[in-house]
């Protein structure tokens, strides 16, 4: 993981205000949503990527989804199967 910082595109359900409270907590008032579908907004913002982000993008469930840039899905992705090979087989450890 890169300690620079990349631009990445996200996706952020609407349904309720814990997701959008969130963003702006976390990225500020300035970020630009874009309405993409009814109750589905984009954001472009700076971030370093690490497993701490990743994890922080993982805590908001089904409310948010990185969609960009490619690469980057790719490493959620790569993220997402480490953290399930821990878990899928080994109920009694």
């Amino acid at each position: 993981m890169s300690s620079d910082l990349s631009a990445v595109n996200e996706r952020c359900n609407t349904t309720g205000t814990k997701a959008l409270d969130a963003m702006i907590d976390r990225f500020g008032e300035g970020i630009e949503f874009t309405e993409k579908e009814r109750g589905r907004l984009t954001f472009t913002t700076q971030v370093q990527i690490s497993p701490q982000f990743f994890g922080w993008c993982c805590s908001f469930g089904e409310l948010l989804r990185v969609v960009a840039p490619t690469k980057i899905v790719g490493q959620m992705n790569e993220h997402l199967l480490t953290v399930l090979k821990k878990y899928r087989y080994n109920y009694n450890s």
